[in-house]
């Protein structure tokens, strides 16, 4: 079965990131303000990691892939031509953190993967909870601000301007360390973390019913005040226990 995944919206801000790229030469590579997806395209042209990968490759004679595994969320720079390279300072270290990355990456080799996972990302172990109110990626079911006034003789007034998309979104079944900060086995995985950063600070996010297809997502809103994930089994609470989370959401205009 297909997961999905969440992807939450990353800014860089004015004055860009950049960092240092070594191939022989060195080369200072800017990603360029503007708002990002991981995945797929935000304000900008591209996703953040396309975008990386389109920056690097404006270096002459150079071709480079930056991938993101759909199941471990880490990510991976290839260089195939000159192949070996270095990335001898991460001048915005945001731009690190995002990635995944702890510390420069060197000495020279063809590929670096990331030892966390990348930010601004969430990738279950199980697949979305029966509470939805609308088929698997759509935008929701509507509401209305449909007002009725009755007057005291029966008199009918009605007024409607606007719709409003609403459905919910749940994980019956995350793993612990897919659940919990305190639990994570690999650094970021945790739907805690995902909601620290994106859900509980109103920031928008994007749905893909399938992880690996960049193309296909909602964008919502979640309405998550707190963060209360419940044992599948009550008393349940080690590394192996199992637990559900859910709210609403608004899909994001």
């Amino acid at each position: 079965m297909a997961l999905p995944k969440l992807e939450g919206l990353i800014t860089v801000p004015s004055g860009n990131w950049t960092f240092k790229y070594y191939d022989g030469a060195t080369w200072t590579v800017t990603i360029p303000a503007a708002n990002y997806y991981l995945s797929s395209p935000g304000n900008a042209s591209a996703g953040l990691l396309a975008t990386v990968q389109y920056q690097l490759n404006v270096i002459p004679n150079n071709t480079c892939t930056v991938t993101m595994s759909s199941t471990t969320g880490k990510v991976t720079i290839t260089n195939t031509e000159p192949a070996n390279f270095q990335i001898t300072e991460w001048t915005s270290t945001a731009l690190r953190d995002v990635l995944g990355f702890t510390a420069v990456l060197g000495p020279d080799n063809t590929t670096f993967t990331s030892p966390e996972a990348a930010e601004s990302l969430f990738l279950p172990n199980c697949g979305r909870g029966p509470s939805y109110l609308a088929p698997d990626g759509d935008e929701g079911a509507e509401e209305s601000d449909l007002t009725i006034a009755v007057s005291p003789a029966g008199n009918v007034r009605a007024y409607g301007y606007g719709r409003r998309f609403v459905d919910a979104l749940d994980f019956p079944a995350l793993k612990s360390s897919k659940t919990w900060i305190s639990d994570e086995s690999t650094v970021n995985e945790s739907l805690q973390r995902f909601w620290r950063a994106i859900m509980a600070t109103g920031t928008r996010f994007r749905y893909y019913p399938q992880a690996d297809v960049d193309g296909t997502y909602v964008t919502w809103i979640a309405e998550a005040a707190t963060f209360q994930p419940k044992p599948v089994v009550p008393g349940w609470d080690n590394a192996n226990a199992l637990y559900g989370w859910g709210c609403n959401v608004r899909k994001y205009i």
